[in-house]
């Protein structure tokens, strides 16, 4: 749910309790203006409007209620509805008065909870995650008149006005007590920050560390603080991980926006088609072509062009940072706005050098312009059945008309939208960091294995975009990520970050795959066997039988292939979620 729908639903409660207040208010005065009249009447007295009223308006602070004589039901119905109504709203103002010394109560005792800083829609949509999942949630926000801030109150969580850079707001959020720390304030500095100060704080720390999850904005930042390893001492009670919306994002265009995995064409190069150059958009170039070299390397042709206003400055921005990772795609970039007349007439879609375009996103940063040149280009390219993926802020509004899902199409063919905060803010990628995406580029890597076995989903049913796996599923994919570094430090090497541009794939021996397929096979089995399947000599899903379940020595030549083919990928698997394999250095004799 955004976090407009959030605050809208606690809005229209905020409302409809108001509305429900005013109606007995007004419900009791007239009950009470009628009893009292009539009781006045029974006791032979003819009192003023004024007296009624003087009479009536008591009952809300119990001053007027006990009279002597004959009661009739309107006024027994008034005298105890009026005060409830009355304590009801003393009591919702001293909550609303007291709110933060609330808070703080509710905090002395806290412990294994998690910590938001930042009330962006990135901050509200983990604070509404968290709380569906019954984590308990501490929120620190700068901003006190963040209309956000009722809204995470009213989901149980305990809100903290001030500066997530401040240590001592981060010893009454308990931070050295949580067990997750999330910065998404929308500052990088502020952030990191952040971070050294949970990090001093984390020192005397037992137990499991304190795991510190930082947005940071700009990409190229996520990828040299990967690379140097900030805060990487396995002894230190806490870690540092990062997450980007936009490499997010950029992943999940790529290989979950619906269409089919790019694939070479002998006849026809692939040729995509990138609009917008901003952050989603170089994340996207980047993604797109080291991936191809990753696959294919040098043995296809990809063409690339790239539609911005400001081609030129963003083309030598990215030559700099990603040095020679252009180096062998024909790259192509126009300076044009998606305003211009040229762009609508699409003539520059049909170069005569290029093959035609075969895949396209749109990576605007503005969901009317970017629906507006996704539907622009759906025009021109229609006769192609060309996809066409863009970027939306979420999945509503213009989103709801591209497409209403990851994977699915939307009211108009072979348009499909992703909603960037929908997907780069889900708990299991952020709380679950590099290898929650590793665990779905694994699931990815055995779509494709199984492709080229011949495999369609209709003959293997687990052939579907992650987010159709069963939770045992996708589960399973992740327990085979938790046992990597054991099976990797089983032939002595370990993976390491790497964010550099070239593509060098680690190779393993023969005996190193044997090994790596064979412990696979062993965990794989354990898992399975802990589930409750067990051997059959057909696979039953419904029964949980399956023929694998045998000893490793007993599985056919088919089927240990399989499994060192998958072995033999991981190193393309591991440099899709910029990981490397090296071998472990001996220590020193």
């Amino acid at each position: 749910m955004s976090s407009s729908h959030l605050l809208h639903r606690r809005n229209l409660r905020k409302r409809l309790s108001w509305v429900a207040t005013g109606v007995l208010t007004l419900v009791a005065l007239v009950l009470g203006f009628v009893g009292f009249a009539a009781h006045f009447r029974a006791e032979g007295l003819e009192p003023a409007f004024l007296d009624v009223l003087y009479h009536t308006l008591q009952l809300f602070i119990m001053q007027s209620g006990a009279v002597q004589g004959i009661v009739g039901w309107h006024l027994q119905v008034a005298r105890f509805l009026a005060p409830a109504v009355a304590a009801y709203a003393a009591v919702r103002a001293i909550l609303a008065l007291f709110a933060e010394q609330f808070d703080f109560a509710r905090l002395r005792w806290s412990s294994g909870h998690v910590v938001v800083c930042g009330l962006g829609r990135k901050g509200v949509r983990l604070v509404e995650e968290l709380r569906k999942k019954g984590e308990r949630v501490v929120v620190i926000e700068g901003d006190g008149t963040n209309p956000d801030l009722p809204a995470c109150r009213d989901l149980g969580a305990v809100v903290l006005q001030g500066n997530s850079g401040d240590r001592l707001l981060l010893e009454k959020a308990r931070v050295p007590q949580a067990r997750v720390l999330i910065a998404v304030t929308g500052d990088d500095g502020r952030n990191v920050e952040t971070a050294v100060l949970a990090h001093d704080l984390a020192q005397d720390r037992t137990g499991p560390p304190l795991r510190y999850i930082v947005h940071v904005a700009d990409p190229s930042l996520v990828d040299l603080f990967k690379k140097y390893r900030i805060f990487a001492d396995t002894s230190d009670p806490f870690e540092l991980e990062f997450f980007n919306t936009f490499e997010i994002g950029a992943r999940v265009m790529l290989y979950q926006g619906g269409a089919a995995p790019i694939a070479p064409d002998p006849k026809c190069p692939a040729h995509l088609l990138i609009v917008g150059l901003g952050r989603l958009g170089r994340s996207l170039l980047r993604r797109v072509v080291k991936d191809w070299k990753i696959e294919h390397g040098n043995a296809s042709e990809l063409v690339v062009t790239i539609v911005d206003r400001d081609a030129e400055v963003r083309e030598q921005w990215f030559r700099m940072r990603y040095p020679g990772l252009l180096d062998g795609c024909r790259t192509r970039f126009l300076t044009m706005d998606v305003h211009a007349p040229d762009f609508a007439h699409g003539l520059w879609l049909q170069p005569g050098d290029l093959p035609p375009v075969s895949r396209v996103f749109v990576c605007l940063n503005d969901d009317a312009l970017g629906t507006m040149a996704a539907l622009s280009l759906h025009r021109q390219l229609k006769c192609a059945r060309v996809p066409i993926v863009v970027r939306m802020s979420e999945q509503i509004g213009f989103a709801a008309l591209l497409g209403t899902s990851f994977h699915g199409e939307g009211v108009i063919d072979g348009l499909r939208a992703v909603g960037l905060l929908d997907i780069s803010c889900t708990l299991d990628l952020v709380l679950g960091g590099w290898a929650e995406s590793l665990a779905r580029g694994l699931h990815q890597a055995y779509i494709q294995q199984q492709q080229l076995e011949g495999q369609t989903p209709r003959t293997n049913a687990s052939m579907v975009p992650w987010d159709d796996l069963t939770p045992a599923m996708q589960e399973s994919n992740r327990q085979e990520v938790a046992w990597l570094s054991k099976r990797l430090a089983a032939i002595g090497c370990e993976m390491v970050a790497d964010t550099d541009g070239e593509v060098n794939l680690f190779e393993f021996s023969e005996e190193a795959i044997d090994t790596l397929a064979r412990l696979e096979h062993e965990r794989w089995c354990e898992e399975r066997l802990a589930a409750g399947w067990r051997y059959g000599p057909q696979k039953d899903i419904a029964n949980r039988r399956s023929p694998y379940l045998v000893p490793w020595t007993e599985l056919c030549e088919a089927d240990t292939a399989y499994n060192r083919e998958l072995a033999r990928r991981l190193p393309a698997v591991l440099a899709k979620v910029d990981y490397t394999i090296r071998r472990i250095e001996p220590p020193p004799a």
